[in-house]
């Protein structure tokens, strides 16, 4: 008989890792949505005060849930 090769998976750890990256990847969502609406705003040559204040918003959510856990990485391109 030999040993198993892998370790047993915490289902509760698992599916609380998982909940965190889903927060996180719905932050990045948002981050890009509010980048899109500024840039459209931008060509068009209109005030984008509020879409640069919900980007500013939305990077400093997605960097405190980050922070909140050593196993969140930011995704970079």
């Amino acid at each position: 008989m030999s040993t198993p090769s892998f370790e047993k998976i915490d289902t509760e750890e698992n599916k609380k890792l998982y909940e965190l990256q889903q927060k996180q990847r719905y932050n990045e969502r948002k981050i890009r949505e509010w980048k899109r609406r500024r840039d459209v705003k931008e060509a068009a040559g209109l005030d984008t005060t509020k879409e640069k204040a919900k980007v500013r918003e939305w990077n400093k959510r997605n960097k405190e849930l980050i922070s909140s856990d050593p196993r969140l990485k930011r995704k970079s391109k």
